[in-house]
């Protein structure tokens, strides 16, 4: 069955540079140094994709970006997504992407201007909590909106888009998550891809990996779904899905990826007000630093969020009954119930996340002064009994 995810999969993306990777990245470095392709593909994700990482890479992605970033005939736009709202932009080098909107788009509930505010909103309520609640989830900061009337802008850049999206619409500039580096996505097609034969084909692999489509590699985080099929005739690194079975059996800390996204959901509810409808959870990678310049070849894996464009703002001034329905209902809908651990099909699992999503919560509540209106624990247990309507 498609859901609305699978029809109108975005590649929002974003990146940042923060000083505290400084060391890890060094030693990491040191660490990938001992030609990690080598090693069973099974070993590789599990050395990749852990948010403890960094990745040294000498791809040939990193090596054209980190050109670019100082040549500015090399800095051309290249589209990395579509959904229902619009197309995403990559500019070669640049440490943005652009979000343009479908003409289409502009009178749609979903349209771009309203999904700026409420990204805004949650990216700063992150800013304001993160330091307190330690989620380490990272949401790409929106830069700037530019509306369809600003004549200066379309003036300038109108030009450089496709022939098929030179329609001037809203644009939003937002930060960068970066894919997954090639020796990850190489190791995702010899783990996961349906082979018929015993052996790997490079060919194939080499087939894949080419594809421009697939070298732009988030990976989803689906704790809330057991297993994953793939199709040989469409298989696809874009969007990745990655289920619960399959990141037990590679080695990835399911329980603490759990409590960071309960304290992620946290932050998004009673932090920024909003009910978190449709968002996404993916491993993606951000620049890290070397030596203190930024670097395309220096990368972080880390737990990122990101698609607010379904999110709708909750008055809190409601009753606290009224609130926790609002907060529970987006919790079960679309892909929420597959990135959220299944409360009674893996209840050990889901602790965690329900011991994440308390702990942020009290903290919020508590520097809000809504520690007496609102409980965390008892909007817990009033969403696993919500859940049993629901889901499957």
């Amino acid at each position: 069955m498609f859901t609305r995810r699978d029809i109108a999969s975005t590649d929002e993306s974003a990146y940042s540079v923060t000083a505290s990777l400084i060391q890890a990245t060094r030693v990491a470095e040191q660490y990938f140094a001992a030609d990690i392709e080598r090693e069973p593909a099974i070993s590789v994700l599990n050395k990749t994709l852990s948010i403890t990482t960094t990745i040294s890479t000498t791809s040939s992605f990193a090596r054209l970006y980190q050109q670019a970033s100082s040549r500015p005939d090399l800095q051309h736009l290249i589209q990395i997504g579509e959904g229902l709202q619009g197309a995403i932009f990559e500019q070669v080098g640049k440490t943005l992407v652009i979000k343009k909107e479908s003409p289409e788009n502009e009178t749609r509930a979903s349209r771009l201007d309203k999904e700026y505010k409420s990204h805004t909103h949650i990216s700063l309520a992150f800013q304001t909590f993160e330091p307190l609640v330690e989620s380490g989830v990272f949401v790409p900061r929106p830069a700037t909106m530019i509306p369809s009337t600003d004549l200066s802008f379309w003036n300038e850049n109108l030009g450089k888009f496709p022939p098929d999206y030179q329609i001037p619409t809203t644009v939003v500039k937002m930060e960068r998550i970066l894919p997954i580096p090639k020796v990850g996505r190489k190791a995702l097609i010899a783990h996961f891809y349906p082979w018929a034969q015993s052996s790997i084909d490079e060919e194939v692999v080499q087939k894949i990996l080419s594809a421009q489509p697939n070298k732009h590699c988030l990976v989803r985080i689906y704790l809330g779904r057991k297993t994953c099929e793939f199709d040989s005739d469409n298989f696809s690194l874009r969007n990745f899905p990655l289920c619960l079975d399959a990141m037990k059996n590679i080695g990835v800390k399911v329980e603490a990826l759990a409590r960071s996204m309960g304290k992620a959901y946290a932050i998004v509810h009673w932090g920024a007000c909003y009910n978190g409808d449709d968002v996404e959870f993916v491993f993606g990678t951000l620049l890290s630093e070397a030596h203190l310049e930024q670097t395309f070849q220096s990368r972080a894996v880390r737990l990122c969020l990101l698609d607010f464009g379904q999110c709708e703002l909750v008055n809190m001034e409601r009753d606290a009954e009224m609130v926790y329905m609002s907060f529970h209902g987006a919790m079960v809908l679309g892909d929420n119930q597959w990135f959220i651990p299944h409360c009674h099909r893996d209840p050990d699992l889901f602790n965690h996340f329900r011991a994440g999503y308390i702990d942020a919560g009290n903290i919020i509540l508590h520097q809000k002064g809504w520690a007496s209106k609102f409980n965390m624990n008892d909007f817990m247990t009033g969403y696993e009994e919500y859940t049993e309507d629901f889901l499957v």
